[in-house]
């Protein structure tokens, strides 16, 4: 495990744009009493890692951040996914070597898994993630629940939205968590190159860096993290929201 020291050296950004075609506002949705990305920074927060920044292209996301006391940065409009994002604010942060995106609407996401994903970084990976089990049959077939095939050593082979075609080992098939992290020079390469073609089609960010050749390392943890979709999402966080803290 990294000491403390170490986990300090890595930073979070959590990128969050308001427009969404499926939740329009998500990130200021009400949840207990708070917007929902602040749901997010606290447990980023929590995991007591270095710098927890709010990055955005709307003001109303950047004021709400600030006025309870974190940090938030404005980005471009042309940012085209959120390690766009990361990758602007890491620019002006030379002085750190590792960044974990943690995705806007996951306001369930552990501090230990976040913890965990730094950990990778700091053992050497260039490119992290996390996975959890699937839930039941369900998943397999909703295009939200975003799927990752892993080798036997955790390395990432691919990540659909519905099965594909063809013979799949189901029993290295885990349910993928929104986060990344990388290391600071891949950072900024992966927003130099092209959207590719599979990234496109999937909308998942994650196959630029696949289909470019990156390795990435996924960590396993027990359960997903509570992903906010939908309005009807925002239902069952409810109450459910304040994860465990990180020693």
């Amino acid at each position: 495990m990294a000491p403390s020291s170490a986990l300090h050296r890595v930073a979070v950004v959590i990128p969050s744009r308001y427009a969404s075609s499926r939740f329009p506002g998500k990130p200021l949705a009400d949840l207990d009493g708070e917007p929902m990305i602040w749901h997010v920074v606290r447990q980023a927060r929590r995991a007591a890692l270095g710098d927890v920044i709010v990055a955005t292209d709307d003001r109303r996301i950047l004021d709400a951040v600030i006025s309870r006391g974190g940090q938030a940065v404005m980005t471009a409009s042309s940012c085209r996914t959120g390690t766009d994002r990361v990758a602007e604010v890491a620019r002006q942060r030379p002085e750190i070597d590792h960044w974990i995106n943690l995705q806007g609407d996951e306001p369930g996401m552990e501090p230990s898994t976040i913890v965990g994903v730094a950990q990778e970084l700091l053992r050497g990976a260039t490119m992290a993630t996390a996975v959890a089990p699937l839930d039941g049959e369900k998943p397999l077939w909703e295009r939200d629940v975003v799927k990752a095939e892993l080798d036997r050593q955790g390395r990432a082979l691919a990540f659909w939205r519905t099965p594909p075609d063809g013979d799949v080992d189901w029993r290295l098939v885990r349910r993928h968590l929104g986060i990344y992290g990388f290391g600071g020079e891949l950072l900024q390469e992966f927003a130099r190159w092209p959207r590719s073609d599979n990234e496109r089609a999937a909308s998942l960010e994650q196959l630029r860096a696949l289909d470019r050749g990156v390795e990435i390392q996924a960590i396993e943890v027990d359960r997903a993290a509570g992903g906010v979709d939908r309005a009807e999402d925002l239902e069952s966080l409810s109450g459910g929201t304040e994860g465990e803290d990180h020693p």
